[in-house]
Protein backbone atom coordinates (compact mmCIF):
# COMPACT_ATOMS: atom_id res chain seq x y z
CA UNK A 1 0.00 0.00 0.00
CA UNK A 2 1.53 3.30 -0.65
CA UNK A 3 2.26 6.23 1.80
CA UNK A 4 -0.34 8.11 2.91
CA UNK A 5 1.83 10.77 4.77
CA UNK A 6 5.59 10.44 5.94
CA UNK A 7 6.74 12.60 8.24
CA UNK A 8 10.48 13.15 8.87
CA UNK A 9 12.64 14.89 11.39
CA UNK A 10 9.35 17.06 11.85
CA UNK A 11 10.32 19.71 14.77
CA UNK A 12 8.63 22.93 16.54
CA UNK A 13 9.07 25.50 19.39
CA UNK A 14 6.12 26.81 21.00
CA UNK A 15 7.76 29.15 23.66
CA UNK A 16 9.59 26.74 26.04
CA UNK A 17 8.02 23.59 25.17
CA UNK A 18 9.82 21.91 22.21
CA UNK A 19 7.72 19.25 19.81
CA UNK A 20 9.70 16.71 18.36
CA UNK A 21 11.82 15.55 16.27
CA UNK A 22 9.12 13.61 15.12
CA UNK A 23 9.37 10.71 12.03
CA UNK A 24 6.39 8.85 11.38
CA UNK A 25 4.91 7.31 8.20
CA UNK A 26 1.17 5.96 7.54
CA UNK A 27 -0.29 4.18 5.04
CA UNK A 28 -2.64 5.85 2.19
CA UNK A 29 -6.41 5.56 4.10
CA UNK A 30 -5.45 4.39 7.25
CA UNK A 31 -7.02 5.30 10.91
CA UNK A 32 -3.86 6.56 12.93
CA UNK A 33 -4.98 7.95 16.46
CA UNK A 34 -2.67 9.36 18.86
CA UNK A 35 -2.96 9.18 22.18
CA UNK A 36 -1.52 11.50 24.65
CA UNK A 37 -1.42 13.31 28.12
CA UNK A 38 -2.92 16.93 27.92
CA UNK A 39 -0.02 19.14 26.69
CA UNK A 40 2.60 16.50 25.34
CA UNK A 41 2.38 18.40 21.99
CA UNK A 42 -0.58 16.31 20.46
CA UNK A 43 -2.45 19.70 18.93
CA UNK A 44 0.55 21.48 17.88
CA UNK A 45 1.74 18.48 15.88
CA UNK A 46 -1.35 18.94 13.94
CA UNK A 47 -1.02 22.54 13.57
CA UNK A 48 2.48 21.89 12.13
CA UNK A 49 0.84 19.74 9.73
CA UNK A 50 -1.43 21.84 8.32
CA UNK A 51 1.04 24.59 8.27
CA UNK A 52 -0.16 27.05 10.92
CA UNK A 53 2.63 26.86 12.81
CA UNK A 54 5.70 29.36 11.46
CA UNK A 55 8.50 27.68 13.32
CA UNK A 56 7.87 23.82 12.38
CA UNK A 57 10.74 22.66 10.30
CA UNK A 58 10.86 18.91 8.73
CA UNK A 59 9.33 17.20 6.20
CA UNK A 60 6.47 15.97 5.47
CA UNK A 61 5.19 14.31 2.30
CA UNK A 62 1.19 13.41 1.33
CA UNK A 63 0.64 11.12 -1.14
CA UNK A 64 4.29 11.11 -2.78
CA UNK A 65 4.21 15.27 -2.90
CA UNK A 66 6.23 17.20 -0.41
CA UNK A 67 4.04 19.82 1.32
CA UNK A 68 6.91 22.29 3.57
CA UNK A 69 5.97 25.82 2.01
CA UNK A 70 2.62 25.45 1.15
CA UNK A 71 0.05 27.84 2.91
CA UNK A 72 -2.48 25.72 4.63
CA UNK A 73 -5.52 26.30 1.79
CA UNK A 74 -3.23 24.76 -0.58
CA UNK A 75 -2.31 21.62 1.49
CA UNK A 76 -5.70 20.14 1.32
CA UNK A 77 -5.72 18.89 4.82
CA UNK A 78 -9.13 18.73 6.30
CA UNK A 79 -8.75 20.28 9.87
CA UNK A 80 -11.21 19.60 12.66
CA UNK A 81 -10.66 21.58 15.87
CA UNK A 82 -11.49 21.03 19.20
CA UNK A 83 -14.42 23.51 19.44
CA UNK A 84 -15.13 22.57 15.62
CA UNK A 85 -14.85 27.04 15.32
CA UNK A 86 -18.14 26.70 12.91
CA UNK A 87 -19.31 30.69 11.46
CA UNK A 88 -22.49 30.91 14.47
CA UNK A 89 -24.72 33.39 11.82
CA UNK A 90 -24.07 30.96 8.60
CA UNK A 91 -26.89 27.93 8.64
CA UNK A 92 -25.27 24.40 8.61
CA UNK A 93 -25.42 24.13 4.97
CA UNK A 94 -23.75 27.55 4.01
CA UNK A 95 -20.50 26.30 6.97
CA UNK A 96 -19.76 22.98 5.00
CA UNK A 97 -20.35 24.67 1.76
CA UNK A 98 -17.37 27.20 2.90
CA UNK A 99 -15.44 24.25 3.35
CA UNK A 100 -14.55 24.95 -0.38
CA UNK A 101 -14.10 28.34 -0.80
CA UNK A 102 -11.06 27.97 -1.86
CA UNK A 103 -11.50 24.53 -4.62
CA UNK A 104 -12.42 25.56 -7.72
CA UNK A 105 -15.35 23.15 -8.58
CA UNK A 106 -18.44 23.58 -10.75
CA UNK A 107 -22.01 24.47 -9.37
CA UNK A 108 -23.27 21.05 -9.90
CA UNK A 109 -20.08 19.18 -8.18
CA UNK A 110 -20.29 21.47 -5.67
CA UNK A 111 -23.97 21.06 -4.74
CA UNK A 112 -23.54 17.72 -5.28
CA UNK A 113 -20.78 17.52 -2.97
CA UNK A 114 -22.38 19.39 -0.60
CA UNK A 115 -25.70 17.02 -0.57
CA UNK A 116 -23.54 14.24 0.03
CA UNK A 117 -21.51 15.43 3.01
CA UNK A 118 -24.67 16.54 4.47
CA UNK A 119 -26.35 13.04 4.00
CA UNK A 120 -23.31 11.15 5.57
CA UNK A 121 -23.78 13.10 8.68
CA UNK A 122 -27.34 13.02 9.31
CA UNK A 123 -27.33 16.76 8.66
CA UNK A 124 -30.28 17.08 5.86
CA UNK A 125 -32.97 17.88 8.51
CA UNK A 126 -30.88 20.76 9.83
CA UNK A 127 -29.37 22.24 7.11
CA UNK A 128 -31.28 25.17 7.20
CA UNK A 129 -30.70 25.73 10.98
CA UNK A 130 -28.27 28.36 12.13
CA UNK A 131 -24.91 26.55 13.60
CA UNK A 132 -25.59 28.34 16.61
CA UNK A 133 -28.99 26.81 17.87
CA UNK A 134 -27.66 23.28 16.89
CA UNK A 135 -26.39 20.91 19.73
CA UNK A 136 -23.15 19.50 20.43
CA UNK A 137 -22.89 16.60 18.64
CA UNK A 138 -24.81 17.99 15.41
CA UNK A 139 -22.10 20.87 15.73
CA UNK A 140 -18.88 18.47 15.81
CA UNK A 141 -20.61 16.38 12.49
CA UNK A 142 -21.18 19.87 10.71
CA UNK A 143 -17.38 20.62 11.14
CA UNK A 144 -16.39 17.14 10.17
CA UNK A 145 -18.81 17.39 7.25
CA UNK A 146 -16.79 20.87 5.95
CA UNK A 147 -13.51 19.22 6.59
CA UNK A 148 -14.33 16.50 4.57
CA UNK A 149 -16.44 18.17 1.90
CA UNK A 150 -12.94 19.25 0.30
CA UNK A 151 -12.16 15.36 -0.15
CA UNK A 152 -8.63 16.07 1.37
CA UNK A 153 -5.58 14.05 1.64
CA UNK A 154 -5.29 13.90 5.22
CA UNK A 155 -7.94 14.13 7.56
CA UNK A 156 -6.87 15.49 11.07
CA UNK A 157 -9.28 15.82 14.16
CA UNK A 158 -8.28 17.25 17.36
CA UNK A 159 -10.18 15.64 20.46
CA UNK A 160 -13.17 15.70 18.10
CA UNK A 161 -14.96 13.90 21.11
CA UNK A 162 -14.09 16.35 23.89
CA UNK A 163 -17.33 18.21 24.04
CA UNK A 164 -19.53 15.44 23.59
CA UNK A 165 -21.63 13.19 26.43
CA UNK A 166 -21.15 9.79 27.11
CA UNK A 167 -23.78 8.63 24.53
CA UNK A 168 -22.91 11.51 22.15
CA UNK A 169 -19.49 9.97 21.95
CA UNK A 170 -20.53 6.42 21.57
CA UNK A 171 -22.77 7.55 18.48
CA UNK A 172 -19.79 9.29 16.83
CA UNK A 173 -17.64 6.80 17.00
CA UNK A 174 -19.92 4.85 15.30
CA UNK A 175 -20.47 7.54 12.86
CA UNK A 176 -16.50 8.21 12.59
CA UNK A 177 -15.95 4.52 11.57
CA UNK A 178 -18.72 3.95 9.15
CA UNK A 179 -17.66 7.10 7.65
CA UNK A 180 -13.91 6.11 7.44
CA UNK A 181 -14.88 2.67 6.02
CA UNK A 182 -16.94 4.37 2.82
CA UNK A 183 -14.28 7.31 2.04
CA UNK A 184 -11.06 5.65 3.30
CA UNK A 185 -9.48 9.03 3.74
CA UNK A 186 -6.25 8.93 5.60
CA UNK A 187 -6.78 9.97 9.24
CA UNK A 188 -5.58 11.57 12.63
CA UNK A 189 -7.34 11.20 14.99
CA UNK A 190 -5.63 13.09 18.53
CA UNK A 191 -7.36 12.13 21.89
CA UNK A 192 -6.37 11.06 25.40
CA UNK A 193 -9.47 8.67 25.59
CA UNK A 194 -7.78 5.15 25.28
CA UNK A 195 -11.40 3.33 25.09
CA UNK A 196 -11.88 5.76 21.52
CA UNK A 197 -8.76 5.07 20.07
CA UNK A 198 -9.12 1.57 20.32
CA UNK A 199 -13.02 1.69 19.25
CA UNK A 200 -11.57 3.88 15.88
CA UNK A 201 -8.48 3.52 14.86
CA UNK A 202 -6.36 0.85 13.16
CA UNK A 203 -2.85 2.25 14.87
CA UNK A 204 -1.85 4.11 17.75
CA UNK A 205 0.90 6.06 18.58
CA UNK A 206 1.23 7.38 22.04
CA UNK A 207 3.34 10.85 22.18
CA UNK A 208 5.11 12.07 25.78
CA UNK A 209 6.64 15.49 26.14
CA UNK A 210 6.41 16.08 22.50
CA UNK A 211 7.84 13.18 21.10
CA UNK A 212 6.05 9.81 19.65
CA UNK A 213 7.42 7.10 22.27
CA UNK A 214 5.71 4.03 20.38
CA UNK A 215 3.85 3.33 17.75
CA UNK A 216 1.99 -0.21 16.70
CA UNK A 217 -1.40 -1.88 15.69
CA UNK A 218 -4.15 -0.69 18.52
CA UNK A 219 -4.34 -4.56 19.91
CA UNK A 220 -0.51 -5.07 19.96
CA UNK A 221 0.03 -1.15 21.81
CA UNK A 222 -2.52 -2.12 24.24
CA UNK A 223 -0.91 -5.66 24.86
CA UNK A 224 2.73 -5.43 24.18
CA UNK A 225 3.78 -1.58 25.66
CA UNK A 226 7.28 -1.15 25.39
CA UNK A 227 7.59 0.97 28.31
CA UNK A 228 6.32 1.87 31.90
CA UNK A 229 4.87 5.02 30.87
CA UNK A 230 3.16 3.26 27.88
CA UNK A 231 1.46 0.41 30.05
CA UNK A 232 0.21 3.44 33.07
CA UNK A 233 -1.41 5.82 30.29
CA UNK A 234 -3.16 2.92 28.62
CA UNK A 235 -4.52 1.77 31.76
CA UNK A 236 -2.01 -1.32 32.85
CA UNK A 237 -1.94 -0.74 36.62
CA UNK A 238 -0.68 -3.77 37.45
CA UNK A 239 3.35 -2.73 37.17
CA UNK A 240 5.88 -4.23 38.81
CA UNK A 241 9.66 -3.81 39.32
CA UNK A 242 11.03 -7.66 38.72
CA UNK A 243 13.98 -9.42 38.45
CA UNK A 244 13.84 -12.27 35.96
CA UNK A 245 15.76 -15.71 35.63
CA UNK A 246 14.60 -17.10 32.64
CA UNK A 247 11.33 -18.15 32.48
CA UNK A 248 10.24 -16.57 36.24
CA UNK A 249 10.32 -13.52 37.72
CA UNK A 250 10.62 -12.53 41.43
CA UNK A 251 8.50 -9.70 42.02
CA UNK A 252 7.80 -7.99 45.18
CA UNK A 253 5.19 -10.00 46.90
CA UNK A 254 6.72 -13.65 44.98
CA UNK A 255 7.43 -15.37 42.38
CA UNK A 256 5.62 -15.07 38.36
CA UNK A 257 5.94 -17.83 35.65
CA UNK A 258 6.69 -15.90 32.46
CA UNK A 259 5.47 -16.38 29.14
CA UNK A 260 8.98 -16.91 27.77
CA UNK A 261 12.69 -16.73 29.42
CA UNK A 262 13.75 -13.05 29.65
CA UNK A 263 17.68 -12.44 29.16
CA UNK A 264 18.01 -9.29 30.62
CA UNK A 265 18.41 -9.08 34.37
CA UNK A 266 15.71 -6.13 35.70
CA UNK A 267 12.43 -4.72 34.39
CA UNK A 268 9.11 -4.59 35.28
CA UNK A 269 5.58 -7.15 34.15
CA UNK A 270 2.70 -5.90 33.60
CA UNK A 271 -1.09 -7.58 33.60
CA UNK A 272 -3.68 -5.78 32.28
CA UNK A 273 -6.93 -5.57 35.29
CA UNK A 274 -8.90 -7.40 32.36
CA UNK A 275 -6.72 -9.89 33.17
CA UNK A 276 -7.16 -11.04 36.31
CA UNK A 277 -9.54 -13.40 37.41
CA UNK A 278 -11.24 -14.84 40.31
CA UNK A 279 -10.12 -18.55 41.54
CA UNK A 280 -12.07 -20.93 43.65
CA UNK A 281 -8.21 -23.24 43.85
CA UNK A 282 -7.06 -21.41 46.15
CA UNK A 283 -3.53 -23.86 45.41
CA UNK A 284 -2.83 -22.35 42.53
CA UNK A 285 -4.17 -18.19 42.81
CA UNK A 286 -2.78 -15.58 44.99
CA UNK A 287 -4.86 -14.81 48.07
CA UNK A 288 -5.81 -10.87 48.20
CA UNK A 289 -8.24 -9.11 50.34
CA UNK A 290 -11.02 -6.94 48.69
CA UNK A 291 -10.12 -3.25 49.46
CA UNK A 292 -12.82 -1.63 47.51
CA UNK A 293 -15.34 -1.98 44.54
CA UNK A 294 -16.46 -0.07 42.05
CA UNK A 295 -19.94 -0.84 39.99
CA UNK A 296 -18.53 -0.04 36.52
CA UNK A 297 -22.12 -1.37 34.85
CA UNK A 298 -20.72 -4.30 32.54
CA UNK A 299 -17.52 -5.09 34.61
CA UNK A 300 -16.71 -4.40 38.64
CA UNK A 301 -13.40 -2.88 39.29
CA UNK A 302 -11.66 -4.45 42.79
CA UNK A 303 -8.74 -3.14 44.07
CA UNK A 304 -7.12 -6.21 45.58
CA UNK A 305 -4.52 -6.09 48.52
CA UNK A 306 -1.96 -9.10 48.51
CA UNK A 307 -0.44 -6.64 51.33
CA UNK A 308 -0.03 -2.89 52.66
CA UNK A 309 1.80 -2.08 50.14
CA UNK A 310 1.03 -3.94 47.00
CA UNK A 311 -2.44 -3.81 45.48
CA UNK A 312 -4.21 -5.33 42.21
CA UNK A 313 -6.93 -3.62 39.96
CA UNK A 314 -9.15 -6.63 38.76
CA UNK A 315 -12.01 -5.80 36.30
CA UNK A 316 -14.31 -8.25 36.97
CA UNK A 317 -17.16 -9.83 35.71
CA UNK A 318 -20.11 -8.75 37.01
CA UNK A 319 -21.65 -12.10 37.74
CA UNK A 320 -18.56 -13.38 39.90
CA UNK A 321 -18.03 -9.95 41.64
CA UNK A 322 -21.48 -9.04 42.76
CA UNK A 323 -21.76 -10.29 45.99
CA UNK A 324 -18.44 -9.52 46.92
CA UNK A 325 -17.87 -6.86 50.38
CA UNK A 326 -14.70 -5.04 51.01
CA UNK A 327 -12.52 -6.96 53.33
CA UNK A 328 -13.89 -9.97 51.62
CA UNK A 329 -10.90 -12.71 51.02
CA UNK A 330 -10.58 -13.95 47.05
CA UNK A 331 -8.05 -15.81 45.57
CA UNK A 332 -6.88 -13.93 42.57
CA UNK A 333 -5.27 -16.06 39.25
CA UNK A 334 -4.30 -15.03 35.57
CA UNK A 335 -3.18 -16.87 32.55
CA UNK A 336 0.79 -17.15 32.03
CA UNK A 337 0.40 -15.11 28.91
CA UNK A 338 -1.54 -12.46 30.50
CA UNK A 339 2.26 -11.46 32.01
CA UNK A 340 3.79 -8.60 29.87
CA UNK A 341 7.52 -7.97 30.28
CA UNK A 342 8.82 -4.68 30.07
CA UNK A 343 13.41 -4.38 30.14
CA UNK A 344 15.16 -0.95 29.43
CA UNK A 345 14.10 2.22 31.03
CA UNK A 346 10.97 2.95 32.15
Amino acid sequence: MRPGLRIDNLCDKIGRFSVGPISLSISEGEYLAILGPTGCGKTSLLRALCGLSPHATGTVVINDEQINGLPPNKRRIGYVTQLSDLFPHMTVRDNVEFGMAYLSVSKKEKADRIARYLNLFRLDNIAAQPAATVSGGEAKRTAMARALVIEPRLLLLDEPLGMLDYNGRKVMMDILKLIHTELKTTTIHVTHDRYEAWRVADTCAVMDEGKIVQTSSVNDLFRTPKSVFVADFLGGKNIFEAEFCGKTASVPWGAVELPCPVSESKGYIVIRPERLRISPDSNKSLLCSVNSKRDCGDYIEIICGIDRENVFYMHAPYDEAVNLSVGDKISVTWATDAVHVITGQP
